[in-house]
């Protein structure tokens, strides 16, 4: 595919925006970009990676005005910079280095690295391609981007404030059901900024929880948010540690390593760079069981927990809860947290069967940050090649897999072969 950027298109097509600019933050991202965003500058320099956009939505349809909009706040976003206050903001975290911060302060997303058409069933086709430690950044705000201009224009005006209005409204009931003990769950982080409807309404959401912890915490503690500039305006604490992209990017991009071992690379990596201060990993890329034959006694005490992220919560915690047992691990010694599409009903029947073995915490997104009347929308944005190479997730959900390209057929066959072939070798030799 030969890739066009957007930069060749004619300056009229672009200005201005019908709307305010929906992204006028740098700092208005999720955290696990900048952590990642470390590991990506001081060892990826070298990597070229393209993202793709998708819909898992089929019946959803994207207008050429709808495109045109989302087209001109891209060009908005492209124009902002780090302010002096969030790179203060940034520098005061410990595991942050001088030499990464110091780069922020020159960063800035560039246009030249995108392509948004009218091509596709759906009406909307977005490429991001480049350098890794470069335009990792631009997935979140490019989510944020399409959900809110597709609820505007698809909407209008007033029903679009009537859905803020309803996401208020079902929020102030959550928090009652907090109150009154009707779910007991734990800790809790707002993880919404990719889905959600605006960042008016995310901001005011995470008021509304910092209010109810700041009254009630025997029920349920609102531990912070994912959104950095979010963190910033409301004193919220940050949260994050990596994505799938992670084990994308450093385990299948490149050539001469075997993508069967890729949780292992990033294990390493990371705790080169952050040592134990970042412990939350994720397990399903390529699959827990394949996660698992990684995860050994070592990892498994420097890194203080796991996340989940999609297939059946409780086979899945019952799987680590084993793991952890079996290498002479204290499960209480560790923490567990799930943000597979919950809520709050789900949440605390995961919290009711697992609390009293293990550590839980819970990062909800979409359920905070767009829970009304209108269905969100399925959107995602993904690495699909990183220097040439396909890469894929093959997850513990099979709806949450890429779809059959080459790249999931080679890494099918590599794990695949690891797991029913060089294991028990392995396993026969040690006995």
């Amino acid at each position: 595919m030969i890739f066009i950027p957007m930069q060749k298109a004619k300056k009229d097509d672009f200005f201005p925006c019908t709307f305010s600019p929906i992204i006028q933050s740098l700092a208005d991202q999720d955290f696990y970009k900048i952590t990642m965003g470390q590991v990506f500058f001081f060892n990826n320099s070298n990597t070229i990676t393209r993202f793709e956009f998708t819909d898992r939505n089929p019946n959803n349809r994207y207008t050429p005005e709808m495109v045109k909009e989302i087209t001109n706040q891209i060009r908005k976003y492209c124009e902002l910079r780090f302010t002096k206050e969030e790179i203060d903001y940034l520098k005061k975290i410990s595991y942050l280095e001088d030499g990464y911060t110091n780069m922020l302060k020159l960063y800035h997303p560039q246009i030249e690295h995108f392509m948004v058409t009218t091509d596709g069933n759906q009406g909307l086709t977005i490429k991001m391609e480049g350098p890794q430690y470069h335009i990792s950044y631009y997935e979140v705000p490019i989510l944020s981007i399409v959900s809110e201009v597709y609820y505007r224009m698809s909407l209008g005006e007033k029903d679009f404030t009537n859905m803020e209005v309803e996401l208020y409204a079902n929020t102030e009931t959550k928090i009652q059901n907090l109150t009154k003990g009707i779910y007991k769950f734990g800790r809790l982080i707002e993880m919404g900024t990719r889905r959600r409807i605006s960042f008016a309404s995310q901001l005011e959401v995470v008021k509304l929880f910092l209010e109810y912890s700041n009254q009630y915490q025997h029920n349920v503690i609102f531990q912070g948010t994912s959104n950095i500039l979010i963190a910033m305006e409301t004193g919220a604490v940050v949260q994050g540690t990596m994505a799938h992209e992670m084990f994308m990017v450093v385990g299948q991009g490149n050539p001469e390593l075997n993508p069967a071992y890729s949780n292992k690379f990033v294990m390493e990596l990371w705790m080169d760079i952050y040592k134990s201060k970042l412990g939350i990993i994720l397990t399903d890329t390529i699959g827990t069981d394949m996660f698992l034959l990684d995860f050994t006694h070592i990892f498994a005490t420097l890194f203080s927990g796991v996340r989940h992220d999609s297939g059946d919560p409780y086979i899945w915690a019952n799987k680590i809860i084993e793991h952890y047992r079996s290498l002479g691990i204290d499960p209480k010694t560790k923490t567990l947290v799930f943000s597979d599409s919950l809520n709050f009903q789900k949440a605390h029947d995961i919290y009711r069967e697992f609390h009293s073995q293990i550590n839980i915490v819970f990062g909800i997104g979409t359920y905070l940050s767009n829970d009304t009347s209108v269905p969100a929308l399925q959107i995602v944005c993904k690495v699909s090649e990183v220097n040439g190479l396909q890469v894929v997730k093959l997850s513990d959900d099979i709806g949450k897999e890429t779809t059959l390209t080459p790249g999931k057929k080679y890494l099918r066959s590599t794990t695949d072969y690891r797991m029913n072939v060089t294991e028990p070798i392995l396993r026969s030799l040690k006995k």
